[in-house]
Parts: structure tokens; sequence; C-alpha cells
């Protein structure tokens, strides 16, 4: 039995990435995917208190509305990156591993990158380092596959061997389960990692897996863990 999963190669991502990560014996990053504005690939969720914050990578847009997520270029014409760090310091200097977090983050902004999937990708490989995780990504662009959306997902598994393809629950809305069972895969969604402490008030679902790493470190591989 083989596991492909797919994913968009998302600024920090949530928790639900780096299960569906850890679950696949092959993942495969969507960098010929149009880039849709306001996604998660441009955006990441932190906490508040007890609400969330979008933290926004700038992009440059004009002229470029059906870009694939491998030609977005980020906007260095604003003072973003400081902006984020300033966030993070105050939003989560005291955390319990803030110590530890931080300087990593730091590492991932000091560098200037011209494309965003560039940036996004040193921040998950950053993420996976300290976590332990082992694994090498395939690049969508690489296979070939011209299709869009469920088509898309379904030939890129055909083409890798898959029988079983992980997903998130969002991925019922779109894909087509008849045409994968038609072809002998199996789709295998995912259950969503489990509540940890955070900072504030309540529990909020979704966030960014940098919140549960300046409130539990390590712990976080527990959370995701198959």
């Amino acid at each position: 039995m083989k596991r492909i999963a797919c994913h968009q190669p998302n600024f920090f991502p949530h928790l639900g990435f780096f299960r569906k990560l850890l679950m696949a014996d092959v993942f495969v990053i969507l960098d010929d995917v149009q880039f849709s504005r306001r996604s998660y690939t441009q955006r990441t969720l932190i906490k508040i208190q007890h609400t969330g914050k979008w933290l926004t990578v700038p992009v440059i847009k004009k002229g470029k509305y059906y870009q694939k997520i491998a030609d977005v270029r980020i906007d260095n014409t604003r003072h973003w990156k400081k902006d984020h760090l300033m966030t993070f310091y105050y939003h989560y200097r005291a955390a319990d591993y803030f110590d530890e977090i931080y300087p990593l983050l730091k590492d991932v902004y000091s560098e200037d990158f011209e494309f965003l999937m560039d940036f996004n990708m040193k921040g998950i490989r950053m993420i996976m380092s300290y976590l332990g995780i082992d694994k090498e990504f395939i690049l969508s662009s690489e296979l070939g596959i011209d299709k869009k959306g469920s088509e898309k997902i379904l030939g890129i598994v055909k083409s890798l061997g898959g029988s079983v393809y992980v997903s998130g629950r969002g991925g019922s809305a779109y894909l087509v389960e008849e045409d994968f069972e038609r072809e002998g895969i199996r789709i295998e969604f995912y259950p969503y990692p489990e509540p940890y402490p955070q900072l504030g008030f309540g529990f909020i679902k979704g966030l960014s897996i940098v919140d549960a790493l300046f409130n539990i470190g390590m712990k976080t591989r527990r959370l995701i863990e198959p």
C-alpha cells in the first residue's frame, strides 16, 4: 500500500499539513496550480489573546491574476518581515518555548527571497528539521499532469503508483470519490490533531503550527503523529 499526499506550499502551515506529511509515503508540493489570493499560501493564522490574527506575505498582484503558485513574487518593497517578527515577539514572548522557536523564525526571515514558494518552503523545512521529520518532496510540475482539481490529484496519484490518497476533510468538497474508486484508489481522510495548551483564552483550531511550537515545543511532534 502506497500513500500519496498533495498540498500547496503554504506559509507556516497548520498542524494538519504536517500530519498528512507524516502519513504519506510520497508528498507532492502543488506548485503548478493557480495561486488563490488571500489563501493559506500567502497568509497564516496565529493567536492573539482569545482571537486569531492573520499574518500575510505581500505579493505582486497587478496583471497576475491567473499565475501559478511557483510564479508568485513577493512584494519586497514593503517592510513585512520586520512586522511579522515583531508580531511573533510581542504575542509569544510569554510562551514556554519562545527562546527555542523565535531564533529559528528569525533565521527563516533573514534571507531575501524573490518567490513566495521559496520563502514558504524554507519555513516548512525549518519546522521539519526542528521536529525531526525526514521527508523528500516531489513537485507537481515535474509530473506533467495537465489537469485541474480532482482530475489532477487523481492523475498525480496514478502516476506515482499510489493506492491511497491522504486528504484533509476539506478535500471532500472537490474530490470526485467515484473516480478514485474506479481506479482502485482509496481516499483516506486524516483526523485533525487534538487540542493543546495555547496562550490566552480558549482554544482556536486551524492556527499555524508555529503557535504549537511556541507553546509546547517538541511535544508538537506527538500531536501530528498518525
